[in-house]
């Protein structure tokens, strides 16, 4: 039976700006280089995208995911949403574009979503091809809002799986990688009411050299392998 607390848990942290724990971006970095080293098997012909650019998407969106595991799991989310993190959060066995959600609580699935505050970006992005292999698996989409090695993130309502087919597609001048987008500042006044999110200046960053200093810490990364062991061997 569906474990309603876990949604109610869930719910509780939508809508709020939180702290991020520099050790999330230390985690990150070590889940980002497992997954691009996978997605790089997956990627398709007509995928234009530089390499800097899928390591930094598999970066942010790892951060986005570790931020809300470690959320729940301290709020105290349910022994069964644990284990679907624990399950998922890396399985090569699963991210082969199929239709994996990233989280799932109370019955009900959630794609997690990272938005990295670049002023350049102009929209909310969803892949029209991923959204359709979601189809019928997922109930919403959950935004996390931060640039990379900030220490606050604004996690963001859920977004509902129904609302993003009404989007406007994009092809971003490749026909074969088609996305559903929202004006960034529209999609936060549809989802929150106002268009601020967490700014990219110093103040609001953890310095990049202390990063990497801990990212290159033996023992962080053994700690985290063994954690997640389904790790070993690609990081």
């Amino acid at each position: 039976m569906p474990n309603q607390d876990d949604a109610d848990i869930l719910y509780d942290l939508t809508d709020r700006n939180v702290h991020v724990p520099p050790e999330i971006w230390v985690q990150a970095w070590y889940l980002g280089e497992a997954r691009s080293k996978l997605n790089s098997c997956y990627r398709e012909w007509y995928d234009d995208r530089s390499e800097s650019q899928h390591k930094l998407s598999d970066f942010m969106g790892a951060a986005a995911e570790l931020l809300i595991y470690r959320l729940l799991k301290s709020n105290g989310v349910s022994a069964e949403g644990c284990r679907y993190i624990r399950e998922n959060i890396f399985n090569p066995k699963l991210n082969n574009g199929g239709h994996d959600v990233d989280l799932v609580l109370a019955g009900r699935g959630y794609d997690i979503k990272s938005f990295d505050c670049n002023p350049n970006k102009r929209y909310f992005a969803v892949s029209k091809k991923t959204h359709e292999n979601l189809r019928g698996h997922c109930d919403g989409y959950l935004c996390v809002m931060f640039p990379p090695r900030s220490k606050q993130a604004l996690i963001m309502n859920i977004h509902k799986y129904r609302w993003v087919d009404d989007f406007e597609e994009k092809d971003f001048g490749n026909p074969h990688r088609m996305a559903l987008v929202m004006g960034i500042d529209d999609f936060c006044l549809a989802n929150r009411g106002d268009t601020w999110r967490p700014g990219r200046d110093s103040r609001n960053l953890y310095p990049r050299d202390w990063i990497n200093e801990l990212i290159n810490i033996p023992d962080n990364r053994q700690s985290f392998i063994r954690e997640y062991p389904s790790l070993m061997g690609w990081v």
